[in-house]
């Protein structure tokens, strides 16, 4: 009997942090799931990682090549045997609650494709610094081309869905946004206000990286925008992604780029950063079968040391 959800993990050279990944995974409170691990080119331990884990739900996939993420999530989508697929990132972390809530949400309302969820946003050693949700779901063409739609790691939809809508190759690092922008005004999206996923950006920002996703930010624009929302307006997103761009390399030279990061997120009480910190502390303690890793020490409050 196939599985009701399929966790689909595409990594390249995480060995550092798969191991804490798959822990989360290990640590839902919903278990009827299987997960593809695809390995895309590692030359670290990961692909030993992936395939060491002594559990039938998981399969480790690896055929030595490099294709790009879009095309690693394209075989996942053909690869599931499940009704629903879950997207998941080799270094962010699920709420052991995640699986269980968007299950419930889809079987809840059968009109949805897509449900994405809100974030813990957290640093390199997974300490929680804010959070960050979009309470309203707008989804309008100006909405769409001016962010994306959700954090991509943390959709959850139906497998015949992402069959059907595919994610294009050629849009590097933003190619959920490229997706949102395709499929919208023919899809349903929702959004929970839950915080359900712990994602890993303070301390980990990346210029380079950033870059790249703002020169596909532009193309998008410029495929889309006038369409959708005429061209001036599509100028204006043009530009405002450009000064995006500028105050980015600006915050980099004088190291200052963790409080634009930071700046996006709402902050949250000491008691709410320790209720999350020890849901991380819970999950740092979980064994995930045939791997071995130091387990985290909680002090009482419950943040992990």
């Amino acid at each position: 009997m196939s599985p009701r959800v399929t966790i689909g993990l595409s990594y390249m050279n995480n060995e550092d942090t798969l191991p804490l990944v798959l822990a989360s995974i290990f640590a839902q409170s919903f278990c009827d799931w299987e997960l593809l691990l695809v390995d895309d080119g590692s030359t670290d331990g990961s692909s030993e990682i992936a395939r060491s884990i002594q559990d039938p739900r998981v399969r480790a996939i690896s055929d030595g090549q490099n294709k790009g993420l879009s095309t690693r999530l394209n075989e996942i989508a053909d690869l599931a045997t499940s009704e629903l697929l879950a997207r998941m990132d080799a270094d962010d972390l699920m709420h052991p609650k995640r699986l269980e809530r968007q299950v419930e949400f889809l079987d809840k309302y059968p009109q949805v494709d897509v449900v994405g969820t809100g974030i813990y946003s957290v640093d390199r050693k997974y300490r929680v610094v804010g959070s960050r949700c979009i309470t309203k779901l707008a989804i309008s063409p100006a909405a769409v081309l001016k962010r994306s739609v959700f954090s991509h790691p943390t959709i959850m939809g139906r497998t015949r869905w992402f069959r059907s809508n595919r994610y294009d190759p050629s849009f590097v690092r933003a190619e959920d946004r490229e997706l949102w922008c395709r499929t919208f005004q023919t899809s349903k999206f929702a959004l929970m206000d839950d915080f359900l996923l712990f994602y890993r950006e303070v301390g980990v920002f990346n210029i380079t990286k950033y870059l790249k996703s703002t020169i596909t930010d532009r193309k998008i624009l410029k495929r889309y925008g006038p369409s959708l929302v005429g061209i001036p307006t599509t100028c204006v997103f043009y530009a405002y992604s450009h000064l995006k761009s500028m105050l980015y390399r600006a915050a980099v030279l004088v190291r200052v780029e963790d409080l634009l990061v930071k700046a996006r997120n709402s902050r949250l009480s000491p008691s709410q950063i320790a209720e999350a910190e020890s849901v991380v502390c819970k999950i740092k303690n979980i064994e995930v079968p045939g791997l071995f890793f130091r387990k985290a020490v909680c002090n009482k409050e419950g943040h992990f040391e």
